[in-house]
């Protein structure tokens, strides 16, 4: 009985990803990313971020959760595919990303951080999930 039930809840699981909202496929169009942000994964420090996109269709932000880095950039959105730039307010670290928009709830892509100050450049993957999914 102890294996159906989990086997049940795993089906429930996986189910509930196939429900989601598929009646708003148009979600990823040009507007698809602007306005909301993301809580966003990143390969290499410090691994967790907040990507917003202003709903100005141009604006580009970025929160360390670790550091507090002030900066600020620009994105072009190109339907499901967006890239974005960032500068620190100091000039020390860039981003330069190029990602994928999957109905505006999920985003992940790849791109290049810089440090300016320690000469240091990373090539970056990331995965972020709609910051409203998570409860405050």
């Amino acid at each position: 009985m102890k294996k159906f039930c989990i086997t049940g809840v795993i089906f429930v699981a996986l189910f509930s990803f196939s429900a989601f909202p598929t009646t708003r496929c148009l979600a990823a169009e040009p507007e698809g990313v602007t306005g909301v942000s993301y809580l966003t994964f990143i390969s290499s420090p410090p691994y967790l971020e907040i990507f917003s996109f202003n709903s100005d269709g141009t604006t580009f932000n970025m929160v360390t959760l670790e550091e507090q880095t002030p900066g600020a950039g620009t994105f072009i959105d190109n339907g499901i595919l967006f890239s974005a730039k960032w500068l620190s307010t100091d000039g020390n670290l860039t981003y330069d990303i190029v990602g994928l928009s999957l109905v505006s709830v999920v985003i992940m892509g790849t791109g290049e951080k810089e440090d300016i100050a320690d000469d240091d450049k990373n090539n970056i993957r990331f995965i972020g999930i709609l910051s409203s999914l998570f409860p405050d």
